[in-house]
């Protein structure tokens, strides 16, 4: 509705759902008691049936000093819950609803790791399809910067970086 009034017409909005690890406070800032089951429910109650589609961010490699790298626990258990409730969905309605996902390619401040090799992207294309994704957004996909946290390109320069030729790669 907002989208045809803006005069927008071939358009598709984009809502993206936080990850099991959010915060409560991230969830709902009105109801401190919300689980994020409750969170995603709502979801699909209000928001799927208008879009068609859920789509969550999730970036499961992590590095902090005592353990080196590793893998966030609640990876397969947020992508379980997102193709359990697209089932629900189907099964209830009858429709289809599209799991999306998004794919780390890059680290930051807050602990999430670069990726060090194709077999990173690999890992997470290969498990997300597993359980029914079948669009992928790729975080981040371009920045401006060349040194470390950089995406698939520099979108200053549009030089690519290794991780845009591993993506080709892994997405042949």
């Amino acid at each position: 509705e907002y989208m045809e009034r803006a005069g927008v017409e071939d358009a598709e909005m984009y809502i993206n759902l936080l990850p099991c690890y959010a915060s409560t406070d991230s969830l709902s800032s009105t109801d401190p008691t919300i689980t994020y089951e409750g969170y995603v429910d709502y979801y699909m109650e209000n928001l799927a049936p208008l879009v068609g589609y859920i789509c969550y961010d999730y970036y499961p490699f992590r590095q902090n000093s005592f353990d080196g790298s590793q893998l966030r626990q609640t990876y397969l258990y947020n992508l379980e819950l997102m193709a359990q409730k697209c089932k629900e969905y189907k099964a209830k309605t009858g429709k289809e609803l599209e799991l999306r996902t998004f794919l780390q390619c890059i680290g930051d401040f807050t602990g999430i790791r670069d990726l060090t090799s194709i077999g990173d992207l690999r890992f997470q294309i290969y498990t997300e399809m597993a359980f029914g994704s079948k669009e992928f957004n790729y975080y981040s996909y371009s920045t401006e910067n060349t040194g470390k946290e950089q995406g698939l390109l520099n979108y200053m320069t549009g030089e690519t970086t290794w991780l845009y030729e591993s993506a080709k790669t892994a997405n042949n």
